[in-house]
């Protein structure tokens, strides 16, 4: 069974639809009416869910505060020019290069700054390595080991 993710109220419905028509059970923030909540009361309705994060907001990229593997994963779309075009372009390239089911509990970085476009994966699992030629940044903040993958199309 494929993944569910919840679309955050910063990026378009549309950015649901490039998930779903990938076959994720895609929802989003707004539809369920939860869209003005802080990023901590988001976070806390959206873990019974079991749902992937999808998300612009950079604050879910601290690996501090939401530690990898202790919830289902978090997608960030990293644009330098906030357009819908750009997001769903980001958002295509995820569904188009990974499958997140191989990929729980991580947290995705997408960004169209650099030309060829990696994606970001950090994870304190090493289980990865053998599926993918990386480049790996590891470094420890506190008691946790953080793999940064970039992952080429």
């Amino acid at each position: 069974m494929a993944p569910f993710v919840k679309v955050d109220e910063d990026l378009s419905e549309e950015v649901a639809g490039v998930f779903a028509a990938a076959g994720y059970d895609a929802a989003t923030v707004r539809d369920q009416g939860w869209g003005g909540l802080l990023d901590d009361e988001l976070w806390l309705r959206i873990q019974p869910e079991r749902r992937w994060l999808v998300t612009a907001d950079k604050g879910f990229g601290d690996v501090r505060k939401y530690v990898p593997h202790t919830h289902e994963g978090i997608i960030i779309l990293r644009a330098d020019e906030e357009n819908r075009r750009t997001y769903l372009r980001l958002a295509s390239k995820v569904v188009g290069s990974i499958r997140l089911e191989d990929f729980a509990g991580a947290l995705i970085e997408d960004t169209a700054r650099d030309p060829h476009s990696q994606l970001n994966l950090r994870s304190h699992s090493s289980r990865f390595l053998e599926s993918f030629e990386v480049l790996a940044l590891i470094f420890c903040p506190s008691s946790i080991s953080n793999l940064e993958f970039r992952i080429s199309n």
